[in-house]
């Protein structure tokens, strides 16, 4: 955690909606990631949109892009078409499961 009152915050949460799976993110990180980036220190890529977080899911392992869209919406699920693998920027089939730090796009009929 970046701040003291973020490692409380995380405790509250995790203690009071044991339901709900939590991932703590840091905007301090990201920038600080980005502003490395732009000196040249490391190379770090973000398709952000100008947003600092950006949705993030955690879904069972074995679930296929097709699951995600289902995840996502029921709508979005029976529309699926395909989905796009946003750093190879290759298609990717309703079958194939997705991987730790995957990160894709929807296509859908019903979006």
């Amino acid at each position: 955690m970046d701040t003291p009152e973020a490692q409380a915050n995380y405790e509250e949460i995790t203690n009071n909606y044991d339901h709900l799976t939590v991932m703590p993110t840091s905007a301090r990180a990201e920038k600080a990631l980005k502003t490395a980036a732009e000196g040249g220190a490391v190379d770090y890529r973000s398709e952000d949109d100008g947003k600092l977080l950006r949705d993030c899911f955690v879904l069972p392992e074995g679930s296929t892009a097709e699951d995600f869209a289902c995840y996502l919406h029921p709508d979005i699920g029976d529309g699926f078409l395909h989905a796009i693998d946003r750093r190879s920027e290759r298609r990717i089939g309703a079958d194939r499961v997705l991987e730790n730090r995957d990160v894709v796009e929807i296509v859908s009929t019903n979006q």
